[in-house]
């Protein structure tokens, strides 16, 4: 599959690759909750006598995780040209791990950033996801929003690494994060950094000076 050149406009094959990829991903991220509601509602169908109130409480924390996963992805995506409260964006980071103890997230905002220009809602949602992927035993990401830009660090034991923050060469479900993050920080005018030290990577978005 080929790479998607941010110098260059997109291509209708481009557009298509990027939605073969995003419904890839879809399925991903979604795949473990919705395979719990189901897999309850086989069980309450094939023992309805039995069902207890454990397997309800089950069932309902199943379909606030799938609800809050659609929440997070449909705002990654609808909300690239479009303003983001802080604390919107606060509630949604919490919510991606509030079921996964071995991480932790908390954003910062200065009180002039507690409404998010254009489109940084979503390029942080990005970034966060590819931060999340770096590692897998869990950590701590921080989020800091200024008048300028914003950091995110990632602090987590492991080898954390951060050769392939780039360009990604080819869009697949797995690169999806940071070529959308690329995207969008060029439309943005934002330059992106990342910075790797020791059990962390802290990763700067700059906005130009208009």
């Amino acid at each position: 599959m080929g790479a998607l050149f941010l110098s260059q406009p997109s291509s209708w094959e481009d557009v298509a690759r990027i939605s073969q990829m995003v419904g890839a991903r879809l399925c991903h991220d979604l795949a473990s909750p919705l395979g719990g509601v189901l897999g309850g509602i086989e069980m309450l169908s094939s023992s309805p006598n039995e069902a207890d109130t454990e397997l309800h409480e089950w069932l309902q924390k199943m379909r606030g995780h799938l609800r809050e996963r659609f929440e997070f992805l449909r705002t990654c995506w609808s909300g690239t040209f479009q303003h983001l409260e802080g604390e919107t964006l606060h509630g949604l980071l919490q919510n991606y791990v509030k079921n996964q103890p071995q991480w932790a997230v908390e954003l910062q905002a200065s009180p002039e950033m507690l409404l998010l220009p254009k489109g940084w809602g979503s390029l942080i949602l990005f970034l966060f996801l590819w931060l999340f992927s770096r590692a897998p035993r869990g950590g701590n990401i921080g989020v800091d929003v200024l008048s300028g830009g914003f950091v995110l660090n990632l602090q987590a034991s492991g080898s954390l690494l951060a050769q392939d923050f780039a360009p990604p060469q080819e869009i697949t479900p797995h690169t999806l994060p940071l070529t959308m993050a690329f995207l969008l920080a060029d439309v943005h005018r934002i330059t992106l950094l990342c910075h790797p030290t020791s059990g962390a990577l802290h990763v700067q978005g700059k906005a130009s000076k208009k």
